[in-house]
């Protein structure tokens, strides 16, 4: 019982959460509206479908046909949950290809589809089930009247019912389910390996393409500049990702000087914004930076105020943002692979129950409602974007722009 009461309210708070960060936003983009289907299902399995069970389970399955049905119906959460997965991870390898194809409407056509397969399998799944009653004889003595008596105690019990649906019907329906798990689970598996491959392949390009650049910058600060400049602005570097149509043309990078005020203007340019994407900001009202947001593959433009202090040069400059670049990539292999992983972990067990491959304890076999819980943590409280605005929502009594930010970008 505790475990169910731990998930329901994690899982209640968390998705609530994304949520109210995220529906703002919709539709968005494509990633936006799938975050918000996928909360949903998982806010709807932690605050109905996890109470429901654990009342199913302190009274051992002896509940009523609705509730009996109910707990089969409850079930489909595992189907939706497997295709919404697949359904993200071509939303990934789709904008790296090709972001046209994959359009708001198509992906509005895919979570119906994806809920209507879910509620008929589900329907027709749980018709397949109802409670039976049977009958205890219990014996009662009374001492005082030193007679003894008996009485019928009625128990209704979840069982397997063919009057409506036959038990071959319902053996197909459960194994199409299944199968449909493990169908997802080699979908995921081989389009995150191949978007991991994309990505490490771009990375590449940019690393290459910096590294020619720092070289530049370095004889560029050894230049001396003159001592009669009398203003000194805030240097912005601002690093945009190169798009895949754009690196087949060229991989051409523009390095200006102006000495027009005596001072030293850089700017970095790799590739033109995508015009279709929209950008999106946020301010923070506890940090003086402001954090732009692009919608193209790792497309973070940092616009970052520096102090007037600093002595950094811009070639120093670059090769922290080089760096940066580095731990991005971490970062988000990191995170595709503990969302395959955890999906995987986390269903397979009743999956594999459900199959009668393995026989396992009740709290492992409901491990799979832990994923409704943790889904806010590890797939979106890895954004760093909403973590921050998150924190910043808590902290700031008002913020000084309106929620407007794209915090799925940067998954991407």
């Amino acid at each position: 019982m505790i475990y169910f009461v731990i998930v329901s309210l994690v899982g209640t708070i968390g998705n609530t959460i994304i949520l109210y960060a995220y529906v703002p936003l919709f539709p968005g983009s494509t990633s936006t509206i799938f975050v918000i289907f996928l909360a949903c299902v998982d806010l709807w399995t932690c605050l109905v479908v996890t109470p429901c069970i654990a009342i199913m389970e302190y009274n051992e399955f002896d509940i009523s046909t609705f509730l009996c049905r109910f707990h089969i119906f409850s079930k489909i959460v595992i189907i939706i949950s497997s295709l919404i997965m697949a359904a993200i991870a071509f939303d990934r390898i789709f904008i790296i290809i090709n972001n046209a194809v994959w359009t708001m409407r198509l992906v509005k056509i895919i979570l119906t589809l994806i809920l209507c397969i879910a509620l008929v399998l589900g329907i027709l799944a749980s018709l397949s089930f109802s409670s039976v009653s049977w009958s205890e004889l219990s014996n009662l003595t009374e001492t005082f009247n030193l007679s003894n008596s008996s009485e019928f105690v009625i128990h209704s019990h979840c069982y397997a019912d063919t009057t409506i649906i036959s038990d071959n019907i319902r053996q197909i329906l459960k194994h199409i389910s299944n199968k449909i798990f493990f169908i997802c689970i080699g979908i995921v598996t081989i389009l995150y390996t191949i978007i991991y491959i994309l990505i490490l392949k771009r990375q590449t390009i940019r690393l290459r393409v910096l590294r020619k650049n720092i070289d530049s910058l370095t004889r560029y600060d050894s230049t001396p500049v003159s001592s009669t400049s009398s203003k000194k602005q805030d240097d912005v570097y601002e690093l945009i990702n190169i798009t895949r149509k754009s690196e087949r043309k060229s991989n051409k990078q523009t390095f200006t000087t102006s000495d027009s005020r005596q001072q030293k203007t850089v700017s970095f340019n790799i590739n033109k914004r995508d015009s279709r994407q929209k950008e999106s900001s946020f301010v923070s009202c506890s940090n003086n930076f402001i954090y732009n947001d692009s919608c193209t593959l790792n497309t973070t433009s940092f616009l970052t105020k520096i102090d007037k202090s600093n002595t950094y040069t811009n070639s120093e400059r670059l090769k922290q943002q080089l760096q940066k670049r580095r731990r991005k990539l971490i970062h988000i292999t990191s995170a595709y692979l503990l969302i395959t992983l955890s999906f995987i972990v986390l269903y397979l067990p009743s999956v594999l129950n459900a199959e009668q491959i393995i026989t396992s304890p009740a709290l492992v076999y409901y491990l799979y409602l832990c994923t409704h819980a943790v889904n806010p943590i590890i797939y979106c409280f890895t954004n760093r974007n909403l973590r921050f605005y998150v924190l910043s929502t808590l902290k700031c009594t008002k913020l000084p722009m309106t929620r407007n930010f794209d915090p799925t970008r940067t998954i991407h």
